[in-house]
């Protein structure tokens, strides 16, 4: 059994002057055995039985993504060689250098595929799952190991360079309760993005549900009596109206691109504009731009900003607030105010067959976009305003909910982070009540 070594400080990466590990250090390839995968080239394309392995993509971090498993050609010594075992941990060699993830034995029979070291311990005292999250705190939070990659054309990591890499030893029952401290916040990350991924269906099928049968419940949706139109069937007392009846103003922004200033007005782009709301711009413009900008229309509260381009239509209102002008790849449309809700207009972007329209509508190759002529001819269904303030007010509660629960995941990434960066500092303790 190798000696646990203590380095000083320098030895053990670049790491800020505070950082004081609480435990002995020592070699990774100490601990570990790590072994490369089978390249992947024209020679093991050819015959020979499949068998799916991991690259880098299906690696990370903390977790094995497996949508889409790739298979090659092993003969049965290299599936021996090769064969993951739970318990493996799987470090990225190219790409995001240093990405790892724990093997839990998810598929019955793979390998990996050179890009990827895979890491076996050695000895008794170590824990897979521990390093796993050392790794993850070492490069995302404590900047350990930021040279380590061969510098080459495409940055990678060795196995000559990996097995040099100092790591702590805390005693195995430390190890196993911080792992399980940072299993259960994970496990929580994990419930929330089911939530989310929930509650954002639940927002599909209602935006498929009003705009096709209006606010009432679905248990009421058969009485309504439906008429076809050219954007689908909706209920017979609304009416298609082509946008350019709808607005007074429809105004693409300036085609040159702003000379940007460390203060002056705000200028929206393109990708301020997301999911219906208006992402604080971080970009300025100077007084003398900004007047250039706004001669034409000078974005007013309730006005509605559609993104153009990258991507087609993101859609939001002008919030409550001054000197705002129209920085890139976006238009502006001021409502009648007669006839359409403006957060009506907003929701109607992102209903299922406006998005569909928007996209058959987009015009060039490696970046689409929508021009002022086809959103004024654009059709949306228009109920009376009543059915629009009670569909907006649906939306509206969902959104929240759903603002809600992205907000407790935000806070459990957080706790995750502070958790991951002082548990592997050793400036939080894990009471031994808590060992597995």
């Amino acid at each position: 059994m190798s000696s646990i070594a203590s380095p000083a400080l320098g030895e053990f990466g670049p790491t800020p002057d505070d950082l004081l590990i609480p435990w002995p250090r020592v070699s990774l390839g100490d601990l570990f055995e790590i072994q490369q995968g089978k390249a992947l080239n024209s020679r093991t394309n050819g015959s020979g039985p499949r068998k799916p392995f991991l690259r880098t993509a299906n690696i990370l971090w903390n977790r094995i993504d497996l949508s889409h498993v790739d298979e090659m050609p092993f003969s049965p010594e290299e599936m021996k060689r090769l064969q993951l075992s739970s318990g493996d941990l799987l470090v990225c060699e190219g790409g995001d250098i240093g990405r790892t993830a724990i093997w839990r034995g998810e598929l019955s029979e793979c390998a990996h595929q050179n890009h990827v070291h895979r890491l076996r311990a050695r000895r008794p005292d170590v824990l897979s799952e521990f390093f796993a999250f050392w790794m993850q705190a070492a490069i995302q939070l404590l900047g350990l190991y930021g040279g380590e990659g061969n510098k080459t054309t495409i940055p990678n990591l060795s196995k000559a360079r990996l097995e040099r890499f100092q790591v702590p030893l805390p005693p195995l029952p430390m190890q196993r309760r911080i792992a399980r401290v940072l299993n259960a916040i994970q496990r929580a990350i994990e419930a929330q993005a089911k939530v989310i991924a929930a509650a954002h269906e639940l927002k599909r099928s209602l935006m498929r549900h009003l705009f096709t049968y209006g606010p009432v419940p679905v248990s009421e949706a058969a009485r309504i009596s439906l008429k076809e139109t050219e954007i689908g069937p909706v209920p017979e007392h609304w009416s298609i109206q082509r946008i350019s009846a709808l607005c007074t103003h429809i105004v693409d922004c300036p085609h040159s691109t702003p000379t940007w200033t460390e203060a002056g007005a705000l200028a929206i782009r393109n990708v301020n504009i997301k999911d219906g709301q208006l992402v604080p711009p971080r970009y300025f413009v100077s007084q003398d731009e900004y007047a250039a900008r706004i001669r034409r229309l000078e974005p007013r509260p309730g006005d509605v900003l559609l993104s153009r381009e990258a991507p087609i239509g993101e859609a939001c209102l002008v919030p409550s607030r001054t000197q705002l002008c129209l920085g890139q790849r976006i238009m502006l449309m001021r409502t009648n105010g007669r006839l359409l809700v403006n957060s009506f207009l907003v929701y109607s972007f992102y209903s299922p067959r406006i998005r569909s329209l928007l996209e058959s509508i987009g015009k060039g190759v490696t970046a689409k976009h929508i021009n002022v002529a086809d959103v004024k001819d654009l059709r949306i269904a228009i109920p009376p305003q009543t059915e629009q303030l009670r569909i907006v007010a649906v939306l509206l509660a969902t959104d929240a909910k759903l603002s809600h629960e992205v907000e407790r995941q935000q806070a459990l990434s957080a706790l995750f982070s502070s958790a991951l960066h002082h548990l592997m500092t050793g400036k939080l303790r894990v009471p031994e009540s808590l060992e597995a």
